[in-house]
């Protein structure tokens, strides 16, 4: 069975991120979870600045967790917030060396595809029969191609050793991200 587009264009990603050593790996996935979550990182922060410090310095300071605590099902937790805990616990782990990055650039771009199919549909869950060629018109809409862009280039742009420099560039860099 053929992947949706949006499926398609995360798996592309999923690949280029798949063939970045583990600390520009963390670096793109806190840096999206700190774009997505903007000033609700709350309990999140102390992660993200843990995650930050293995990206540029390659170790992980003493008690950082090895994976965040789930969000409350309360159903109170938006898409955006639950793909930005989503992505700091990946770099959480991929810090810790328990987990690659694969399959995980869909949680980076969701927010975007979900705001996409919302503004141009009116719904966020596109219909099984209209699903590829919704898909397919919401990714030429300029704000996902940015979004989707935006995460091309800060891959392209990341050494496997980051710098606090490359680290300001993916934050800002990535910022198409949040809907």
């Amino acid at each position: 069975m053929a992947l949706s587009p949006f499926l398609a264009t995360a798996k592309r990603l999923d690949e280029l991120v798949s063939t970045l050593d583990p600390r520009p790996q963390v670096l793109l996935f806190c840096s999206a979870a700190r774009v997505l979550l903007g000033d609700r990182a709350g309990d999140t922060e102390d992660a993200l600045v843990a995650t930050y410090e293995f990206a540029v310095t390659g170790r992980v300071p003493d008690g950082t967790p090895r994976t965040l605590a789930a969000p409350a099902e309360s159903g109170d937790v938006d898409t955006v917030t639950l793909d930005a805990l989503i992505c700091a616990d990946i770099a959480l782990q991929i810090a810790h060396g328990e987990v690659k990055a694969q399959d995980a650039v869909w949680y980076v771009l969701e927010p975007q595809f979900q705001a996409t199919s919302e503004r141009l549909f009116g719904f966020t869950d596109v219909g099984s029969e209209r699903e590829e060629r919704d898909e397919a018109v919401a990714l030429r809409d300029p704000t996902l191609a940015r979004a989707v862009d935006a995460v091309e280039t800060t891959v392209a742009e990341l050494s496997a050793e980051p710098t606090e420099q490359q680290a300001a560039m993916a934050a800002e860099a990535l910022r198409p991200l949040r809907p």
